[in-house]
């Protein structure tokens, strides 16, 4: 679990433990299925990788703030052609998601 998300967690008196630690998130159903063991994780990928095991997506029983994802770059590279197309790339790919892909510009050198 991201570092700055446990706090939330021993907050609420959750211990972590981690049992096992992946590479990426596609291994999970596997290591889920018919265990007692739990992840938490982003509710899309979670809904998605519900289909490919036999596991079940509760709700958190503590709240834990969104997960923001940022992209910066040095102010001199504002005007690059290179970096406005992957920005417009970043931006289309979350305007995709609807609502929960808000995008939020935050001054010279930040897209959020």
């Amino acid at each position: 679990m991201n570092s700055a998300k446990r706090p939330y967690m021993e907050l609420a008196g959750i211990e972590r433990r981690a049992d096992v630690v992946v590479a990426n998130f596609l291994a999970l159903p596997f290591l889920l299925a018919g265990t007692q063991r739990v992840c938490v994780l982003q509710q899309r990928l979670a809904r998605t990788l519900q289909s490919s095991g036999n596991i079940r997506v509760l709700d958190l029983p503590a709240a834990i703030p969104p997960l923001v994802e940022s992209l910066w770059w040095h102010p001199s590279r504002t005007a690059d052609p290179g970096h406005r197309w992957l920005q417009q790339l970043f931006r289309d790919a979350a305007t995709s998601l609807g609502e929960l892909g808000a995008v939020q510009e935050r001054g010279t050198g930040m897209l959020r």
